[in-house]
C-alpha cells in the first residue's frame, strides 16, 4: 500500500486578501490520483461564507450520481461546524477536468 499526502496550506491557514484559482487548484492536485481528500470543517464553512450558501433543495436528500473515478472526501468535524452546510458539498461538481 502507498499513501501520498498532499497538504494545501497558507502560513496563517487561510486564503485571504487574493483570489484563490480552485479549478487549477484541484487539476494540478488531480495529478495525485488520491482515493480521498481530507477536508476540514474549518474550510467548509469557509467556502460557504466565501462562496454563498444556497437554501436546500429537496434534490439534496437524494444521492447524486457521481463518477466512480472521483476521490471521496473525508470531512473532519468534531464540534458541529458544518451543520447545516453539508448539502453544499453532496451537490458539489468539479468545474475542471479530472486527469488520469
Amino acid at each position: 500500500m502507498k499513501t501520498i499526502m498532499h497538504n494545501s496550506i497558507s502560513l496563517d491557514g487561510s486564503f485571504i486578501s487574493f483570489d484563490v484559482d480552485m479549478g487549477l487548484h484541484y487539476q494540478l492536485t488531480s495529478r495525485f490520483k488520491a482515493d480521498a481528500h481530507l477536508i476540514g470543517s474549518e474550510t467548509v464553512r469557509a467556502g460557504g461564507e466565501l462562496y454563498g450558501i444556497p437554501s436546500e433543495k429537496e434534490s439534496d436528500f437524494i444521492k447524486p450520481e457521481r463518477d466512480a473515478g472521483l476521490p471521496y472526501w473525508i470531512i473532519v468535524d468534531s464540534k458541529g461546524k458544518t451543520k447545516g452546510l453539508l448539502h453544499t458539498c453532496r451537490s458539489f461538481e468539479p468545474a475542471f477536468p479530472i486527469s488520469n
